[in-house]
């Protein structure tokens, strides 16, 4: 079975850098990552352990079972749809397969270590903010589309979920707009429409 490899920050820092540590949604042998250092730690390494370190999850506040959890006190709401879970605790959510069914997926939960989200808006709506993947030096490019589809498919995401993020349209039901003179093929039936402008 393909283990996620989404990415959630946690609550201890980097002894180099002092910037937070995250965890990977699957099983490593080193348990937290410095996104900045590009460096992987132990907990000894960190004065922590999976007991009193947490993770951060997006999760959907609305979704019954999360209610669940909450009223179990395993899970805390934080703000908005993040919620903090003890490191413990999330591997046994990793490992039962509940992660990859009610995790909210994010742009921010897909970054490797040098890289950046690109956000961009429409002409036609400016005030929607979207974003891609990029190296952090890197200019944007379509394949910077292609490689953050390729991503967000991997880790389920549906075809709502992918043009929330990245406003690509598939293409079954969406003839008419990639028809269009603007529209622009990503790849797997994906298109995206209209004049970028990067933000």
């Amino acid at each position: 079975m393909r283990r996620s490899k989404l990415k959630f920050k946690a609550t201890v820092i980097c002894p180099k850098c002092g910037k937070t540590l995250v965890t990977e949604s699957a099983y490593r042998d080193y348990p937290l990552q410095c996104l900045n250092c590009d460096e992987d730690f132990y907990f000894m390494e960190v004065n922590g352990d999976e007991y009193n370190t947490s993770v951060f999850l997006p999760l959907d506040k609305e979704d019954p079972r999360i209610q669940e959890l909450q009223e179990a006190s395993n899970l805390i709401k934080m703000k908005d749809d993040l919620f903090m879970v003890s490191f413990h605790d999330f591997r046994l959510l990793e490992a039962c397969g509940w992660l990859k069914d009610h995790v909210d997926i994010h742009l921010e939960n897909l970054l490797e270590s040098g890289e950046k989200i690109q956000k961009y808006v429409f002409a036609e709506d400016p005030c929607l903010t979207f974003g891609c993947i990029i190296d952090e030096d890197a200019e944007f490019t379509a394949d910077a589309l292609e490689d953050t589809l390729h991503r967000l498919i991997d880790e389920g995401a549906s075809r709502y979920k992918i043009y929330e993020l990245t406003r690509m349209i598939h293409e079954d039901g969406n003839e008419a707009l990639i028809n269009q003179d603007d529209a622009i093929p990503v790849d797997l039936g994906y298109y995206i429409t209209g004049n970028i402008t990067l933000i």
